[in-house]
């Protein structure tokens, strides 16, 4: 997990949420901005093909389920 601290409100995360830690959802990258307080603001789920790049988000391509932006 990276954590970065973007200024004085709010932080961004980077993990990989792999196995165990994926929670029923295929194995993917998180991506939150959270207050500093841990209070998440945006989730993304980011899935990567064998080759190391990002699965397309259209409708026309494949469909990625991904948590509300806003809460």
């Amino acid at each position: 997990m990276k954590q970065y601290k973007i200024n004085d409100d709010y932080k961004v995360i980077l993990r990989r949420d792999i196995g165990d830690f994926s929670h029923g959802d295929m194995d993917h990258w998180n991506l939150e901005v959270q207050t500093i307080s841990g209070n998440q603001k945006y989730d993304l789920h980011m899935y990567i093909d064998d080759d190391g790049n990002m699965l397309p988000l259209t409708d026309e391509n494949v469909y990625i389920p991904k948590k509300s932006p806003f809460r």
